[in-house]
């Protein structure tokens, strides 16, 4: 989990760098930037949907491409997924 996690992040800092340097989108990308690279440091705490919404909302804006979109919404939903198994499973 912490390898996936961190792998995330760092795409989504590279999705950053390409947001703000070559398409000069800063809002978005900074909150996507935030709240996406927190994971990590929260996957212990709760499932963080905060990210799937910003990366969504990036999408719709189209200020990322539908293939990046699908690329980056999948480790996301990726991750989703092994924290709410952690969950279901630590309450067992």
């Amino acid at each position: 989990m912490k390898d996936k996690t961190f792998a995330f992040a760092v795409r989504i800092v590279n999705l950053y760098k390409l947001l703000t340097e070559q398409r000069n989108e800063f809002v978005m990308s900074k909150q996507t930037l935030r709240s996406s690279t927190t994971i990590g440091t929260n996957v212990r705490k709760a499932i963080n949907a905060e990210s799937l919404y910003w990366i969504e909302r990036l999408k719709a804006t189209n200020y990322i491409t539908q293939l990046e979109f699908d690329s980056i919404h999948r480790d996301a939903i990726g991750i989703l997924k092994m924290i709410c198994s952690i969950i279901i499973s630590s309450k067992a």
